[in-house]
């Protein structure tokens, strides 16, 4: 028999408590059915069982349900399970084929929780066909925890967003968060008696850590352009211009280092108004100050970034700026001691990466890899844009393999202007 009972009490190892039917409960219904084939009881079990192990849950935490597992199945990838795909396929057949027939022997909504009389009868208001899409899961969440229309708060929409991610896989909760709470409010509006509680719409973006270059005086924006000018080789004849022009990408990433700077000193109490020009802005205490600020963001660590913006700046004040000799010798004596614990060699993080393929098998799976995947493409008949993914992923494998290059590179790779053809 099917649990009834709305909360879920697990294992110990249970993150969270279900509202609903659980795999347990399909896998138990399967083992105790008469009118399958002990072949194919076994069957059914098997691949209820694999599949929980390959979402990394008990059965007890997955529900009985195909709409809620979709995201997390979505994300399960033959070769990282190492399986052939028709195996991966199989089980999950078999994972569809349980659940439907235990749901209809038990005649179970495939849609999950139902809805008590008084969510019922809101959510039966709604016309709009988006709001119902967006407040469904919500309104079914309220009645199966027992949360009164009228007692809807951010609290109950943060516990919804919760045990959406952690049950069902979600793949962007907090699109989910601002969509319940976008529709809510539009409900509030449009449908009669829908309680009037305003939720708030959240704001996941990032707050900005830095100010923009915008924020300065005039006289640094402009003298910051005017540097970056000289290095992009507007002026070639200018004898303070580099040899070689600087990209655009380089001159992108020295406008951020400067907006970067500047923002540390502001941070750190150095009035806005007093960076008037990049003279200010690298003169010794003002880069000391600067330093300082991100030695203590990394807790002390000496970070490349830091090591770097120091020689930015240094080269800056030298031949840019041409400060007197003692401003000069004090910044040097900053990058010297940063320099001295620059990280020399590959990260502890690409170390353990090379270490794997230190193991003969792995680089054998490695280059049999393109080919493997090839193959599938080639077998595919049901999904071609499917198979012609996999065969695009096949090819930029091995040519990676052939010729390592930067991803960027590779995949602005042009088929009539960066491939040679021979004997055509």
């Amino acid at each position: 028999m099917l649990t009834n009972s709305l909360v879920f009490q697990g294992s110990a190892n249970a993150r969270i408590g279900l509202l609903e039917p659980t795999l347990a409960d399909v896998h138990a219904a399967i083992e105790a059915d008469p009118l399958l084939p002990k072949s194919t009881r076994e069957a059914l079990c098997c691949s209820l069982r694999r599949v929980a192990n390959f979402l990394g849950r008990d059965l007890s935490q997955l529900p009985g349900r195909l709409g809620a597992l979709r995201h997390g199945i979505a994300r399960l990838h033959h070769a990282q399970l190492g399986l052939s795909r028709k195996t991966l396929q199989n089980h999950i057949s078999n994972l569809k084929a349980a659940i439907r027939h235990v749901a209809g022997q038990k005649r179970l909504s495939g849609r999950g929780i139902a809805l008590g009389p008084a969510w019922r009868s809101l959510y039966d208001q709604l016309t709009d066909q988006r709001l119902r899409l967006g407040l469904s899961g919500f309104l079914k969440y309220c009645s199966a925890t027992g949360i009164n229309p009228w007692s809807v708060s951010e609290t109950s929409v943060a516990a919804f967003i919760a045990y959406a991610t952690e049950v069902q896989f979600t793949v962007k909760p907090n699109n989910i968060h601002k969509q319940v709470a976008r529709s809510w409010n539009r409900a509030k509006e449009a449908v009669p008696h829908w309680p009037q509680i305003t939720l708030t719409v959240p704001d996941f973006r990032p707050q900005a850590a830095s100010l923009p270059l915008e924020a300065f005086a005039l006289g640094l924006i402009e003298d910051v352009e005017r540097y970056l000018s000289l290095l992009g080789g507007e002026n070639l004849l200018d004898e303070d211009a580099p040899d070689r022009p600087c990209k655009a990408s380089t001159i992108k990433t020295r406008r951020d280092y400067l907006r970067l700077a500047a923002s540390a000193a502001v941070k750190q109490g150095v009035p806005v108004e007093s960076l008037c020009s990049l003279a200010d802005l690298v003169s010794p205490p003002i880069v000391k100050v600067i330093l300082e600020h991100y030695l203590a963001k990394k807790s002390g660590k000496i970070v490349t970034f830091t090591i770097d913006l120091a020689e930015r700046l240094y080269a800056i004040a030298r031949l840019y700026v041409k400060a007197p000799e003692e401003q000069l010798r004090q910044l040097e004596r900053f990058c010297l001691k940063l320099r001295r614990e620059r990280r020399h060699g590959l990260t502890e993080k690409n170390m353990a990466v090379i270490r794997a393929f230190k193991d003969p098998q792995n680089r054998a799976r490695l280059k049999a890899l393109p080919g493997q995947l090839f193959d599938e493409a080639l077998a595919e008949r049901d999904a071609l844009v499917q198979a012609a993914v996999t065969a695009e992923l096949a090819l930029a494998i091995q040519i990676e393999l052939v010729a390592p290059m930067r991803l960027a590179n590779l995949a602005a790779l042009h088929l009539e202007k960066n491939v040679v053809r021979i004997g055509t």
